[in-house]
């Protein structure tokens, strides 16, 4: 049944600068109430005259489904505000014939896990999702063309987006502080935009325009010309970014708020660092953007990385004094001394060791041009090695990742996968991923019931 509402209600909206740099999680909206709604079965709603559009949600159902028509009415657009700060609803079914979501439609639905879109659907608006923070998936139509700036802001548990085809545009700060997010992938046949490795770039693949918040590690695609603002945005995991030689501009906070990387390698073709796009965070306990600590710009002498980092105040290391730098990751679960590594550096001149620069880096100055070889080794790891080539005025990167005698799979812990895993290889059951330099615990060169025995023990904290 429906009943008439007190006509002439004015419409509330409280609305935050869509680009604010240090806008909280979770924003305060009030829902929007039109003039002249109607309710129905807790729905509000408008009718514009053959055409419904839910306005608001008194109901108390946690499930929703919204309905398809009223009174014989289609509804056809979820409007303003119209679930906004409803932190009891966990699951939406949006019918087909609905269009249009407008902004802030679902904006602070804290509580919300899944929603179904309809086929059909054309447009959501701006910050229709802002902070949805249980929302773990969504499959965004292929009948959507248009998608908001800041709709799936601080969804922080989404995993997973589909870019549709027909959508015209992509703002990278749709998925600001999606620090869950781990890929996007794009529908075929976009005309705007494409994924490579899971990120989104510009239809020619020469902006890279969004990577996904969750990411631990990422490499930019060689032939990408720009990283574009709010790119890497409120990645908390995200600990290493290969940048390519094609790169030359960086955008405004395009790594602003990463604070598990420190360090990064930007190549002298970078020709323009925009603001806060290096080395920056949030300070919650300030409110201020405040300047990385042990974060460090490794950068070309007169470069735009160089005057970047002198005019921010952030530490440099310039490449054109150095051969090389090696990075050592220690793949290990557990505790261990990474001041006792041992890293040296072998060509025609000879082998020589190298101090430690900073935690895990190392850097090698004055090489003989030609083939080297790097090594890395700690007490409890078998050596890692890597080759590389020295040039002039060229500073080769290397990486040794080193893995725990007895990670038989090398997935950094050593534990009974490890051990079932040699067992099995052992007795000649099945073939696997055994990584036998890892394996051979007994350091004789062979895989056998010593390694087995050594494993069983090591992990039943028998001995070291």
């Amino acid at each position: 049944m429906k009943r008439k509402m007190l006509a002439g209600l004015l419409a509330v909206t409280l609305v935050l600068g869509g680009a604010a740099n240090t806008s909280p999680l979770l924003r305060e909206l009030a829902p929007a109430v039109s003039a002249s709604a109607e309710s129905y079965n807790g729905f509000e709603y408008v009718d514009g005259g053959g055409m419904i559009r839910i306005t608001g949600y008194t109901g108390t159902d946690t499930a929703v489904t919204v309905p398809a028509e009223i009174d014989g009415t289609p509804v056809v657009a979820i409007g303003n505000g119209a679930f906004a700060n409803n932190r009891s609803i966990t699951r939406v079914i949006i019918p087909e014939g609905v269009t249009t979501i407008v902004d802030s439609a679902f904006e602070g639905c804290t509580a919300l896990k899944s929603i179904e879109l309809p086929d059909g659907l054309q447009s959501i608006g701006m910050w229709t999702f802002l902070s949805c923070i249980s929302l773990e998936e969504i499959t965004i139509p292929d009948s959507v063309w248009g998608l908001g700036q800041y709709a799936f802001d601080s969804c922080t548990a989404l995993k997973k987006v589909n870019i549709p085809a027909k959508i015209w545009d992509v703002y990278p700060n749709t998925f600001n502080r999606c620090q869950s997010l781990e890929s996007i992938t794009v529908a075929e046949g976009s005309p705007v935009c494409c994924a490579v490795d899971g990120m989104l770039y510009s239809k020619d693949k020469t902006e890279l325009k969004k990577a996904p918040g969750g990411l631990t590690e990422a490499a930019v695609a060689e032939g990408t010309v720009t990283v574009a603002a709010d790119a890497f945005r409120d990645s908390p995991r995200l600990s290493s970014v290969s940048l390519p030689n094609s790169l030359t501009a960086i955008g405004k906070y395009a790594l602003y708020d990463c604070p598990a990387l420190k360090e990064i390698t930007v190549p002298a073709t970078v020709e323009t660092i925009a603001d806060k796009a290096l080395g920056f965070y949030y300070d919650p306990d300030t409110h201020a953007v405040t300047p990385a600590k042990d974060f460090v710009i490794f950068c070309y002498k007169d470069s735009a990385a160089h005057k970047y980092a002198v005019d921010n105040g952030l530490d440099f290391v310039l490449l054109g004094d150095l051969a090389a730098k090696i990075k050592v990751n220690v793949r290990y679960d557990k505790e261990y001394d990474m001041t006792k590594a041992a890293v040296c550096v072998e060509n025609g001149s000879g082998k020589e060791e190298i101090p430690a620069s900073a935690p895990g880096i190392y850097l090698v100055k004055a090489l003989e041009e030609g083939s080297c070889t790097a090594s890395a080794e700690l007490a409890g790891f078998p050596a890692s090695t890597k080759s590389f080539s020295a040039a002039p005025d060229t500073c080769a990167e290397v990486v040794l990742d080193l893995y725990h005698y007895g990670d038989c799979n090398c997935d950094g812990s050593v534990n009974m996968k490890d051990l079932t895993m040699l067992q099995r290889y052992e007795n000649g059951w099945e073939e696997n991923d055994l990584q036998k330099y890892t394996s051979d615990i007994f350091t004789d060169n062979a895989l056998n019931m010593k390694d087995i025995t050594s494993l069983q023990r090591f992990i039943n904290g028998w001995e070291d």
